[in-house]
């Protein structure tokens, strides 16, 4: 890694106060504004489970499961903050986000129940997923917790999105689309989150690089078994992978370039990819060379840059 991109903790800390500046003024334009949602809000009587298909039953179920528990989460983003002076941090994980996510799982459960699932069946395994270890971000920094939020909110925002092909029942469509806007909204906090904290200290991409290298989904963690399930339901309800690679890609050269970009892609290669993929990476990621990496990350973003 160049010496330009090394970083360390106390200069992360010693800029944080401009970056809690920037974001609370961020978090007092949208935060008082916010529609909480509600059980409430939808016609629970009017859903027909006969619009719901197996595959969708099944992968409600598993949303459902993955967003029962954001206090796990929750500790490790609000520890990150902690640690770092990140004080806005805890503001929006207190006053946004936690409850927001919270109500995602209870309507997500109501919505798998009214769809089908046994609600013995789905309470007992939302009980398992709250009794897992949930390790991401346990040792993150406060930079590490907005990529990863950003990364994993991107996903979820457009897996939701996916879900929409597939759903027909009219009260579950309205749901998902709530859900959806939510999860666009924490996307784009963490977002701003890390780009505000990079204008204040641009040496702490390595932790950006770091972050992308070992990034999993949280259902990888909480419900491993149905987890597996969701490259197939991707593909089933036409979730646009290169479209999540491109809106990722343009958000890492906004925050940390080409080069960073490069480096990023190589890493999350030799660390996730199939062997015959890992294998050639491996050298370059050995090479450590930063005309490497930005070469590499201009034809990453030039691969997924253009729409078909």
């Amino acid at each position: 890694m160049p010496e330009r991109l090394r970083n360390s903790p106390e200069t992360v800390a010693s800029n944080m106060n401009p970056v809690n500046d920037k974001m609370n003024r961020l978090l007092d334009k949208y935060l008082p504004k916010r529609k909480p949602l509600s059980l409430e809000d939808y016609d629970w009587d009017a859903m027909n489970s006969e619009l719901t298909n197996p595959d969708l039953l099944k992968c409600l179920r598993f949303v459902a499961e993955v967003e029962s528990n954001p206090q796990a989460p929750a500790k490790n983003l609000l520890k990150a903050a902690d640690e770092n002076g990140a004080t806005w941090k805890r503001r929006f994980v207190e006053d946004g986000w936690l409850h927001e996510e919270s109500m995602h799982g209870v309507l997500l459960r109501e919505c798998a129940i009214r769809s089908g699932t046994p609600q013995e069946l789905i309470d007992e395994e939302i009980e398992q997923v709250r009794a897992r270890e949930f390790t991401i971000g346990e040792n993150y920094s406060s930079l590490k917790a907005d990529v990863y939020g950003w990364m994993q909110e991107a996903t979820t925002w457009r897996f939701y999105q996916a879900m929409l092909n597939e759903a027909k029942d009219p009260v579950l469509r309205q749901v998902l689309i709530d859900i959806a806007k939510q999860e666009n909204f924490h996307r784009h906090v963490y977002f701003e989150g890390a780009k505000t904290t990079l204008e204040h200290n641009p040496d702490a991409a390595k932790e950006v690089v770091d972050t992308v290298a070992e990034f999993i989904m949280p259902g990888q963690i909480m419900a491993p078994d149905l987890q597996q399930e969701a490259p197939r339901w991707a593909k089933k309800f036409n979730f646009s992978t290169r479209q999540l690679m491109r809106e990722q890609a343009s958000g890492l050269i906004e925050l940390i370039g080409h080069e960073g970009l490069g480096e990023s892609a190589i890493a999350y290669g030799v660390n996730n990819a199939p062997w015959y993929i890992k294998g050639p990476l491996a050298p370059l990621k050995k090479l450590d060379n930063a005309r490497v990496y930005h070469l590499f990350g201009k034809l990453a973003d030039s691969a997924v840059g253009k729409k078909k």
